[in-house]
């Protein structure tokens, strides 16, 4: 539209509003609410292929899952419920876990820093370590029978290798300056030890502790041992 002094205007077109525009970067830029969202989703195309038959007929719907889960507490499946066997099979690994770390973690820290342990100890390991925890199967039946020493004995296995590894490397790839920099401060050999060593090798040790613990899926190997009347593997 033309004014009395020959210039134009230029019509204002209608801008969405900058808060809107904040409120929906903020909304989706939130990793709790992309979590929710991809939960949803995935829940929303599972029950879509469920219904619509897309995998065939034996796909269940979530609704229909989480009421067997719910039956299942309720209703004994060999003589136990689901968190029964569930709670036996947490049990069963954590405590294989915690014997192989007890005995990973010292030793792996023993290889590290003491050059004769390390002589003696680290061949065999060498020697053992490529071999599955599977393997160990058989052994394990001849040394404990069925019972519940010989699935603590694989579990204990599997945890073993990753901890005693993180242990050794951790130690030995501290930077020698550390040591040195303890020494010029006075520091005794069991200062160095506990306040350099364990503190610098610390990040490696709990790596090695995670990795293990997420290998308790080697519980479920047991499912090759006969002979249990609970657990999440039972049969």
């Amino acid at each position: 539209m033309a004014s009395q002094t020959g210039t134009t205007t230029i019509p204002n077109r209608r801008q969405p509003p900058r808060r809107l525009i904040n409120v929906l970067f903020s909304v989706f830029g939130n990793r709790y609410f992309l979590y929710t969202l991809s939960v949803v989703m995935f829940l929303t195309f599972w029950d879509l292929a469920a219904v619509q038959k897309i995998l065939g007929n034996f796909l269940p719907r979530p609704i229909e899952v989480l009421s067997q889960l719910m039956s299942l507490n309720t209703e004994p499946l060999a003589s136990k419920t689901l968190f029964e066997h569930l709670w036996a099979s947490i049990h069963r690994v954590l405590i294989g876990w915690a014997i192989g770390v007890s005995i990973a973690v010292p030793l792996g820290i023993f290889m590290g820093l003491n050059p004769y342990v390390r002589a003696i100890v680290k061949p065999v390991f060498d020697l053992l370590k490529p071999m599955p925890p599977i393997s160990w199967i058989s052994l394990s039946i001849l040394w404990f029978g069925l019972g519940e020493e010989s699935k603590v004995f694989i579990i204990a296995i599997g945890s073993f290798v990753p901890c005693i590894l993180n242990s050794y490397n951790g130690i030995r790839l501290i930077d020698p300056a550390l040591y040195d920099a303890a020494r010029m401060l006075g520091a005794s050999r069991r200062q160095e030890i506990i306040e350099v060593g364990f503190f610098a090798s610390a990040p490696a040790i709990f790596a090695g502790l995670q990795i293990s613990l997420a290998l308790r899926g080697l519980a479920y190997w047991q499912r090759n041992l006969s002979g249990r009347d609970r657990g999440w593997d039972s049969s």
